[in-house]
């Protein structure tokens, strides 16, 4: 099985040592895990377990002061993120 973990960022704080976590527990028992970071590398990147397939995508969305920027910066965050799941099968 395939299964995903999706981040943000890779800063330090508790979303993202969580995923860090969960990522290399479950690539551990044998699972094919990925962690997906939307963002660029960040100060936990290099923590990322090898058994872990780490996807850097180094999208940053528009701020909301700006509602049009911000919706069409979250369509294409959906298209890069969605094809990514499917060219990789991740099931979960």
């Amino acid at each position: 099985m395939r299964v995903a973990q999706i981040i943000e960022t890779m800063a330090m704080g508790g979303a993202e040592n969580l995923a860090l976590h969960i990522s290399g527990a479950l690539a551990d028992c044998g699972v094919d895990s990925h962690l997906i970071v939307i963002g660029d590398p960040g100060v936990l990147s290099p923590k990322i377990s090898a058994n872990v397939h780490a996807h850097h995508l180094g999208f940053h969305r528009a701020t909301i002061r700006n509602p049009f920027k911000f919706s069409a910066s979250l369509c294409q965050g959906y298209k890069l993120l969605s094809r990514l799941i499917r060219s990789e099968g991740i099931e979960v």
